[in-house]
């Protein structure tokens, strides 16, 4: 159960930070709608996301070495959540740019923290697996951006969704700070070397899956990048 209690709170993490990632492609035609945003908004809202992330992983690997990955990643989160809630109230584009940046910046640790927690307690051998599950996680995060997205804008408003979002990264964080807390006293490893171990065609397996979900989340996040340029009905 280590290693669960390690892989899963950081794996939760990567797909919160991919769904808000690539979610911009999903609600653009309601934002268009609701708030009159043009192409060059849309642009900026995108860019700004990425900016913020980008920035942030200059000071990123100094922070997890000072304080661990626990830690980094638990208290970006809060500023993710702190985003998505000012996404979720905005009624302007620099509202709505100023909450991108925000959750670009709080979701920024959350591939890197996993990396650095799962070196830490997995054996060299085994890194390529969790790291693979890490990015399938992520994927899953991709997919349920768009059309389970899509399909409960049908059901409630952009800013109820990126609400709910906004409450479930203080969810996240809680759940790193409550599972990952129990294994940091433990000399890393420990059982967490014995688990999610697989062999044989299993492993195959896993790798196929990884390859289409990470080909769907980087696709994902090109269409950010050509929605923009699309023209919606106001």
């Amino acid at each position: 159960m280590i290693a669960v209690r390690v892989f899963v709170p950081f794996a939760l993490g990567y797909f919160l930070s991919y769904l808000l990632r690539v979610v911009n492609a999903v609600i653009a035609p309601d934002l268009v709608r609701d708030l009159g945003l043009t192409a060059a908004d849309l642009g900026l809202l995108t860019s700004a996301n990425f900016f913020a992330f980008a920035v942030a992983q200059l000071p990123l690997g100094i922070v997890l070495d000072r304080f661990g990955p626990r830690r980094t990643e638990a208290s970006l989160l809060l500023f993710a959540a702190f985003g998505a809630l000012i996404f979720a109230v905005a009624g302007n584009a620099p509202d709505l740019i100023f909450g991108r940046a925000l959750i670009g910046f709080g979701t920024s640790a959350c591939l890197m923290a996993a990396f650095k927690a799962y070196v830490m307690w997995f054996p060299g051998e085994r890194l390529p697996l969790i790291n693979g599950l890490q990015m399938t996680a992520g994927g899953i995060g991709a997919i349920t951006g768009t059309v389970p997205v899509e399909f409960a804008l049908d059901y409630t408003a952009v800013h109820e969704r990126l609400r709910a979002f906004g409450d479930e990264a203080p969810g996240v964080d809680d759940l790193q700070k409550v599972l990952f807390d129990r294994v940091v006293t433990l000399s890393p490893g420990g059982s967490a070397r014995k688990l999610l171990v697989f062999d044989g065609p299993r492993d195959d397996r896993f790798r196929t899956i990884q390859v289409r979900l990470v080909e769907v989340s980087v696709g994902s996040n090109g269409m950010d990048f050509v929605f923009p340029f699309r023209k919606f009905e106001p």
